[in-house]
């Protein structure tokens, strides 16, 4: 899906032809297998699994199947249009052994981008069929002797945890142990298989930039050895190796949460040790007692097995020596990059310029975390001893003041309670949708919800008029969606937003194109009809018909533009807006002091109800469209909202009927990584299909819409959504509870969104809408209401409150420690003078947020630095604010309550 162009080398290129054979392969068998899981041939296969914990929903989202015959498999493959000789030349169905899968449960291995890599076999019960090992793996692939794919070389489900953007991971050893807890909720558990962690894996770890590991293996003589492995691979390639205490029982990591449950999991890995003092008490019980000198020198690659020992030693005394502010500094790191270049040129054999690369920025993660630690242990003994500071440790000055009362109190004062930001449920999305999301917002570096906002909206719009849903007599909802995302400028909502609209801006150039085309043969018939018309015995013929344009996208137009649009283009249309603060402005345009505005227009028109406008000038003085279909998204900053969704607007509804996201703001960065050309290709190609969706017409020769159904299941899934929503609008009031009174409609039209992005392939008779798509809707719907709940609290924030919790979210970003003169040079503007920024950082002491921390000053001279240390959320009364927490776990968003449901709706969730 996403390749690393720097990081390409000639081998790659020649090997990408076999590799995405061997995905399409890959994906008809998985297909084909978990067609065979859900027939009567699969009764036995889904006892066991139900027996093993698994529900369906679980087996439906892990992609499990059964592979049944060889022979089958090859034929149906065969039967999708590829050579019989290339599927059995890609090894794909049998194992190293010469045994194939027959009769085996198959658990489908995806990569880090979700291209599947290998299939894992294991037998229906504990006792596998005799000469048959219990599980098997593909191999991997050769081309005269010489393998051309490691075909493990990224942990299993490792693709889940990213999408749900975790930087820490579980590591555990089986596949199944991972499958079982990232169903039930933990989404950082990946599988390393055979208890140690490859040298391909580390490196896939570290390209995702994955901070630390927690090791939890088997309790046994295995998992025990290969913990010190494992260690060794994640601390050569940057990466935090932590291990958590040994299970209890001797029990397994799925055999322990199906005895004390996923929270008990939590809690257990949550012991995790640092890695260094753990192997000293392992290699202490095995009587292999290594010196805690040995251990510390592991990162600085002096052991023996290390990649680069002389390199890295070399780098990572560069970086000890450069001085906490020094540490980012580009051009400092531009120097040891450059040294160290020349260094791996002069190895035997030459180290490649990218190993370098990623070996830097390995051990720059490492010694960013270690000085981390070593300023909390600090303050840890500051905030235990206070007296412990000396007139030495403070150069003569008194001790910051502890936090008292009072400051306790100007807490509630300074931040106001706001909401937790959720990751966008990227379970939700169908294909392509999903993967167009997660690679682009990859790419961009962007939160999934930059892109996933005007995608949806996007695709609504595509839809347009063509379908409605009927959810009971009276009662239809059109494909309409109103998206907003809410962000900073610099936060890559507009390359986002372009990414998402393009298939709409140059199907509407080819549509402008061919209307100038037709216009200019039109003109000079006119003419020509013209001069015959004039002659006295002429005969003029029919009057050439006028072409029209059709809308596809709009980016700027007036209500009585729009009547004009959909006149001629009742389909509907999108609208389009990079800012949308121009098209709130627009309500008001041309209208003149006093003579109001379009806003109650606008409003009819997220219902599709019908329009009607009365011109005093122009060639059609009336308009009539029977159903007004818009949809719309844009971006617009915080402070923008706060002006522009005024009383009136607030009042009138209009922001209840945006869908808004505002994410965490986070640093930007470089990435290599582009969307896959196929991606791209299967996003367009879904635009150009659900735009040549046609709509029934009736008597009179006008658009209706087609109705689209729901199934019985999914009507009751509907009604228990609803039942469920109107008691959680209950208890809110006000701007929240507009909101979230339109989230009800908005479950219905994801859910139709959802059916018609899933069946368009099957031509223009759909079936019913299935629970699933409810299911998902709900669960969209719900992640929506959160977000409004967050935007609304930070828009009603105080001058005051508001500006705590940007310097609060400013000074995260910097790793939660700043002195005055950087907050001072980062916005000169509010804070002219370094004691102006000071003060403001005092007053987040009083507050109880931070503390000073004194830096003494270094061997070599110099002043004492003041550093203001951010208190971690749990240790303050603070309220959490947006990104206080790395824990990105699943929230559950069920149709009903817990208990009382047959399956989560949500598997899993992602923040890029």
């Amino acid at each position: 899906m996403i390749d690393n162009p720097r990081t390409a080398d000639k081998k790659k290129s020649t090997d990408e032809p076999r590799r995405q054979a061997r995905h399409v392969i890959l994906d008809h068998i998985v297909q084909r297998a978990e067609s065979l899981l859900w027939s009567a041939a699969g009764d036995d296969a889904r006892d066991y699994l139900h027996q093993r914990d698994f529900t369906d929903d679980d087996l439906r989202s892990l992609r499990v199947g059964l592979f049944d015959d060889a022979a089958d498999m090859v034929n149906h493959v065969v039967a999708q249009g590829i050579d019989r000789a290339d599927v059995w030349a890609q090894g794909v169905l049998v194992n190293r052994n010469g045994h194939n899968f027959d009769g085996y449960i198959i658990f489908p291995w995806a990569d880090d981008f979700r291209r599947w890599l290998t299939l894992y076999a294991k037998c229906i019960g504990k006792d596998p069929p005799t000469d048959k090992a219990k599980t098997y793996a593909l191999p991997n692939p050769k081309i005269d002797g010489k393998e051309w794919l490691h075909t493990k070389c990224s942990p299993y489900l490792l693709d889940r945890a990213l999408a749900a953007d975790h930087r820490q991971i579980v590591l555990v050893e089986g596949v199944t142990d991972a499958a079982l807890l990232q169903v039930r909720g933990d989404t950082r558990v990946v599988a390393c298989v055979a208890a140690q962690l490859s040298k391909d894996q580390g490196e896939t770890l570290a390209r995702h930039h994955i901070e630390s590991v927690i090791i939890a293996l088997d309790p046994d003589q295995s998992g025990e050895q290969g913990i010190t492995s494992c260690v060794k691979t994640l601390v050569v390639h940057g990466i935090t190796p932590l291990i958590a205490p040994r299970l209890p029982d001797k029990l397994d990591p799925d055999e322990f949460l199906a005895a004390r449950g996923v929270e008990a999991w939590r809690e257990h890995v949550a012991q995790a040790h640092p890695a260094a003092e753990a192997l000293i008490k392992h290699a202490k019980r095995n009587g292999t007692h290594r010196s805690t000198k040995e251990w510390e020198e592991i990162p600085k690659g002096k052991n023996k097995g290390d990649r680069y020992p002389s390199l890295q030693a070399y780098i990572g005394k560069r970086l000890q020596g450069l001085a906490d502010d020094c540490l980012h500094d580009s051009g400092q790191l531009a120097l040891i990059r450059t040294d160290a270049y020349d260094i791996a040129d002069k190895c035997n054999p030459p180290k490649e310029h990218g190993a370098v690369d990623s070996l830097l920025t390995g051990l720059l993660r490492l010694e960013t975390n270690k000085r981390d630690k070593n300023r909390q242990a600090n303050l840890d003994r500051f905030a235990a001893h206070p007296s412990a500071i000396s007139n030495h440790e403070t150069n003569g000055q008194a001790a910051s003041p502890r936090p008292n009362l009072a400051s306790a109190r100007h807490v509630e004062a300074v931040v106001r309670e706001i909401p937790r930001f959720t990751p966008f449920p990227m379970a939700c999305l169908p294909h392509p949708l999903r993967a167009f999301v997660e690679e682009g917002a990859i790419a961009l570096g962007a939160d999934p919800s930059y892109l996933a906002l005007p995608i949806l909206a996007t695709v609504a719009g595509a839809i347009g008029n063509s379908r409605v849903l009927q959810l009971k007599d009276g009662w239809t909802e059109p494909s309409i969606i109103w998206a907003a995302v809410v962000g900073d400028s610099g936060t890559l909502k507009s390359p986002a937003w372009h990414m998402a609209v393009k298939p709409l801006h140059y199907r509407q150039k080819a549509e402008v194109d061919a209307y100038e085309t037709a216009l200019k043969v039109f003109l000079e018939k006119f003419a020509d009809w013209e001069k015959e018309k004039q002659k006295k015995n002429g005969n003029p013929g029919q009057k050439p018909e006028k072409p029209i344009l059709r809308h596809i996208y709009v980016s700027d137009l007036t209500i009585e533009k729009l009547g004009e649009v959909l006149t001629d283009c009742p389909r509907g249309v999108f609208l389009g807006r990079d800012e949308l603060a121009a098209w709130l402005a627009s309500f008001t345009r041309y209208k003149g002091r006093g003579s109001g505005s379009d806003l109650h227009h606008w409003l009819e028109a997220f219902h599709a109800r019908p329009l009607k406008i009365d011109r005093k000038t122009g060639e059609r003085r009336t308009l009539f469209v029977q159903r007004v279909a818009v949809s719309l998204a844009g971006g617009v900053t915080p402070g923008t909202l706060a002006r522009a969704i005024t009383g009136e607007f607030l009042e009138a509804g209009l922001a209840a009927r945006m869908l808004m996201a505002m994410p965490p703001k986070k640093p930007v960065h470089w990435s290599d990584l582009v969307v896959d050309p196929n991606t791209l290709n299967a996003y367009d190609q879904l635009i150009g299909q659900l735009l040549d969706l046609n709509a029934d017409v009736d008597k009179d020769g006008n658009l209706r819409p087609v109705v689209v159904h729901l199934q019985p299941r999914a009507l009751d899934r509907f009604k228990e959504f609803v039942n469920r929503w109107g008691r959680e609008q209950a208890s809110v009031e006000g701007e929240v509870a507009a909101a979230y009174s339109k989230l009800v409609a908005y479950c219905a039209r994801f859910a139709l969104l959802f059916h018609i992005v899933e069946t368009v392939s099957t031509g223009p008779h759909f079936e019913d809408v299935a629970p699933e798509a409810i299911e998902r809707g709900a669960a969209l719907a719900w992640w929506f209401g959160n977000e409004s709940s967050r935007i609304y609290s930070m828009l009603g924030e105080s001058g005051i409150q508001r500006d705590t919790r940007r310097l609060i979210e400013f000074i995260r970003t910097k790793n939660g420690r700043v002195t005055a003169n950087i907050l001072q040079r980062a916005n000169g503007k509010k804070w002219p003078t370094s004691q102006e920024a000071d003060n403001a950082l005092q007053e987040l002491v009083a507050a109880g947020l931070g503390e000073w921390q004194q830096q003494p000053a270094g061997p070599q001279g110099g002043r004492p630095t003041r550093w203001f240390v951010l208190k971690p959320p749990d240790e303050t009364d603070e309220t959490r604010l947006p990104g206080d927490d790395s824990d990105t776990d699943q929230q559950d968003y069920p149709t009903k309550p817990h208990g009382d449901s047959e399956f989560p709706v949500s598997e899993e969730v992602s923040s890029v």
